[in-house]
């Protein structure tokens, strides 16, 4: 008898060992036949849930993108927390994902600078799920004030610059050996509690 796959399973398998090989080959030289090999399958059952290597990170970067944007929605739907309280909870999830999901994260940052040099498709899908980020932001930022709980300022540009001190610290935590978070969010939050009325 023949043995009955999941689909959404044997994706979501695929997935994970693309990304390891998207990692260990970089996405450039990786190619749909490593994925296959990586996979233990042909390159045919491969077509059956993917269409290319692009196809692949696409799935990866909607699902990451989906699942942070699920959660930072729960965290502004909270009617107990502050602005500030829900600003200082985003910004800690986003860095808890990095530590849980490092690799995938290195991965969607080689992407991002990737991207930036060719002005393709990829580039305005990842720049759509940073802007998202900065909405939620800027949101804050103007809840915040209207509460008087901030300072008067300008929310969309300190949402760019929350955002670029947030994505900042993601990459350079990529590169830096033993690093405490916790002082690193301590220090953020110190920096946010100078907008406070």
């Amino acid at each position: 008898m023949p043995k009955i796959v999941d689909f959404e399973q044997r994706k979501q398998e695929i997935v994970e060992k693309a990304m390891k090989v998207f990692i260990e080959k970089g996405y450039h030289k990786t190619n749909l036949a490593d994925i296959a090999k990586e996979c233990n399958i042909g390159r045919t059952t491969l077509y059956q849930y993917f269409k290319d290597k692009d196809e692949i990170f696409d799935y990866v970067a909607e699902q990451f993108s989906k699942n942070l944007e699920t959660d930072c929605r729960n965290i502004l739907e909270n009617k107990k927390l502050s602005a500030a309280d829900k600003l200082k909870m985003i910004i800690s999830l986003l860095t808890l994902q990095y530590q849980l999901e490092k690799n995938k994260m290195l991965m969607m940052i080689e992407m991002w600078l990737l991207s930036k040099r060719e002005n393709d498709t990829l580039k305005r899908k990842l720049e759509k799920h940073i802007n998202v980020l900065r909405k939620v932001f800027e949101q804050l930022l103007d809840e915040g004030i209207k509460t008087k709980e901030f300072k008067e300022i300008n929310p969309k540009a300190m949402a760019f610059t929350i955002s670029s001190l947030v994505e900042t610290f993601v990459v350079q935590a990529a590169f830096a050996n033993n690093i405490s978070y916790q002082e690193h969010l301590n220090n953020i939050y110190a920096l946010l509690n100078g907008l406070k009325a």
